[in-house]
């Protein structure tokens, strides 16, 4: 009876929302592995740390920490400065940062690529995500096109 009654607390303390925002449950295709050397040499330098995925951009109005820091599903970390590359390979070890980035884009992927939220939430074509961060034809947005589609 005990241990019903802890269970019963336990369940409503974490499904009562305590004020929180639905932040979405999508979570991609676990079996869909994607490039590691094309996101760390190109994603992540080329879309993630300029557009400002997860610090935001005040200059665009994103208030501090409003982005995909700690506001989101998927939480990114600020990688200033990822690794250098060659030929399309690091030069060595990616920050725990920049694997932990890794990880949690490859899980907004799908492999309908127009449909996979890592491409509808900063194009706009989502609208719940909070602004639109480039256009659906922009170099941004063929990367992830071509990270997606490389995946096996």
């Amino acid at each position: 009876m005990l241990a019903a009654a802890a269970m019963a607390i336990t369940w409503l303390a974490t499904t009562s929302g305590c004020g929180t925002t639905d932040l979405g449950t999508f979570e991609g295709v676990r079996d869909l592995q994607l490039d590691p050397n094309y996101y760390y040499c190109t994603v992540e330098p080329q879309v993630i740390t300029p557009m400002r995925c997860s610090p935001g951009d005040p200059s665009q109005g994103d208030g501090s920490g409003a982005c995909h820091s700690n506001k989101s599903s998927m939480i990114l970390a600020d990688v200033e400065t990822p690794t250098p590359c060659t030929n399309g390979r690091p030069n060595s070890t990616p920050t725990a940062d920049e694997r932990s980035n890794y990880e949690a884009t490859q899980l907004r992927a799908s492999r309908d690529v127009e449909a996979s939220p890592l491409l509808t939430n900063p194009t706009g074509v989502n609208p719940s995500h909070p602004r639109k961060i480039f256009d659906t034809t922009s170099d941004q947005a063929n990367i992830i096109r071509k990270w997606i589609q490389g995946g096996s």
